[in-house]
């Protein structure tokens, strides 16, 4: 039987005795302590998370775009076939009133009042699923373009917060794809939101251009702004700036504190069909892309140059 201990004998001469002295023998390699693994390194983590970045990326592209088409079937359908409904119903409200002369005065009193509220109240709810309609997709984006829906909602904005909102552009025949159109508009409705919540702005002014194959839309406004190391990361600034980066481009806001704040979005014409962005520098928090800044400066400062006079 094999013993757990070996024995080292050692002689050595101690008052004329031979003494035996025995040690522990080191355990086996079996129960030595695993070796330690070796962290990833950030580069090497940062760069596995790419893939899965532009994937997600992708996908967001994807379920925008399959979003905005049901929008815009859906506001096709509640405009074209409810609204018919509707404008034909008031149609027979019409003719019914029309044939109550041979009630007895009394009774034609009565029917006419109430036949004349059901009028009305057919009339309102015209009113509420065009706007229904409009909010899900405005037609006047698909039918006249960027330029066109962006002056619509400008002139909805002012009529329900009375807040004077202008449109101006380098020119009225702007050309604009349709992602990037839809992109554009949906940004500009964000920032009006904002406006009507946050600025206690008394004035808004737009301005779209078309430029090195770029479109950029600069809003500023006139009300009290934020400290520029308080740029507040809301919901809706993070997705207006994820809208305009997954089509290639890139969102900045510009705060003034008690002078008002401009956002300024810019998107470039052509962008991969795919959906597939560049990655994002998170350091610099923009895209890593080639971006002309002479573009959002020019346009800021004009825009910023309109409101002061």
């Amino acid at each position: 039987m094999r013993r757990q201990h070996a024995c080292c004998y050692v002689i050595a001469q101690m008052h004329g005795k031979i003494c035996t002295k025995t040690k522990a023998a080191p355990r086996a390699a079996s129960m030595r302590a695993p070796a330690r693994r070796r962290a990833p390194s950030p580069d090497s983590a940062s760069a596995a998370a790419l893939p899965a970045s532009a994937a997600l990326r992708t996908l967001s592209a994807r379920l925008e775009e399959a979003r905005e088409e049901e929008r815009t079937v859906l506001s096709r359908r509640v405009h074209d076939e409810l609204g018919q409904m509707l404008t034909f119903l008031n149609f027979e409200i019409s003719w019914l009133g029309e044939r109550l002369s041979t009630l007895p005065d009394a009774e034609y009193a009565d029917v006419t009042e109430r036949l004349e509220g059901m009028s009305e109240l057919v009339g309102t709810l015209t009113q509420t699923v065009r706007k229904v309609a409009s909010e899900l997709r405005p037609r006047v984006l698909d039918q006249f373009g960027l330029l066109a829906a962006l002056e619509w909602q400008a002139r909805e904005f002012e009529s329900r917060y009375r807040i004077p909102c202008k449109v101006s552009a380098s020119s009225k025949s702007i050309a604009v794809e349709g992602n990037v159109s839809t992109a554009i508009f949906r940004i500009f409705q964000e920032i009006l939101t904002n406006v009507a919540r946050h600025a206690r702005a008394t004035e808004v002014r737009a301005h779209l251009e078309e430029n090195a194959g770029r479109i950029a839309l600069v809003v500023h406004d006139n009300g009290r702004g934020f400290a520029a190391d308080e740029t507040p990361e809301s919901l809706g600034i993070l997705g207006m700036r994820e809208r305009a980066m997954l089509l290639g481009g890139q969102l900045d806001v510009t705060p003034v504190l008690g002078e008002g704040t401009s956002v300024a979005a810019s998107i470039p014409q052509a962008h991969p069909s795919n959906g597939n962005t560049r990655p994002i520098d998170r350091k610099k928090g923009s895209l890593s892309m080639s971006l002309n800044p002479s573009i959002l400066d020019a346009s800021t400062t004009r825009v910023a140059a309109r409101c002061a006079h």
